[in-house]
């Protein structure tokens, strides 16, 4: 075989198998759509929203911020620590002095470190509810589109009737 036959065939072999690849990453899915006419725009745009995949995020960041409040309502700045301390002195000139001390440490609020942690969890809050609203707004907009483009495709097939 020449040259310019084996890059024939090589393309013909590597446009089929691309076409066998495309076949196998079609899944066969279909979503019903069903009309209700009990429905009001806002209910389905709630239930996409409920359904929507930054759902997961919003509820980690109200998490976070519920977090924040709990920590920022603790009388305490951590949790209380207990310690165990064994010193001896190999390092210096080893003469056998250990010394072994034992302790409980709580962390208490620093001056204005509270209500600074307060601050911290509203604006959590409310960096988490407008994230929510602009999720919502966004999922609102895709609602109204695909809703559009159903009647769009709708009256055309009518009209070709």
């Amino acid at each position: 075989m020449n040259h310019k036959v084996r890059m024939v065939v090589l393309f013909v072999l590597a446009i089929s198998s691309a076409a066998r690849a495309d076949e196998d990453l079609q899944v066969p899915h279909m979503d019903p759509l069903t009309r209700d006419p009990a429905l009001t725009l806002r209910e389905v745009v709630d239930a996409t929203f409920r359904q929507y995949p930054q759902g997961s995020l919003i509820a980690a960041l109200d998490e976070e911020a519920k977090a924040l409040h709990r920590r920022s309502d603790s009388l305490v700045a951590g949790y209380p620590m207990i310690y165990l301390q064994w010193i001896d002195d190999r390092v210096m000139n080893d003469r056998g002095e250990v010394q072994i001390q034992t302790g409980y440490q709580v962390p208490f609020w620093m001056w204005n470190q509270r209500s600074a942690s307060r601050s911290v969890a509203e604006d959590a809050d409310k960096a988490t509810s407008s994230f929510a609203a602009a999720v919502k707004h966004e999922v609102a907009g895709l609602v109204r589109d695909a809703l559009w483009n159903l009647e769009l495709v709708q009256n055309r097939r009518e009209m070709a009737q």
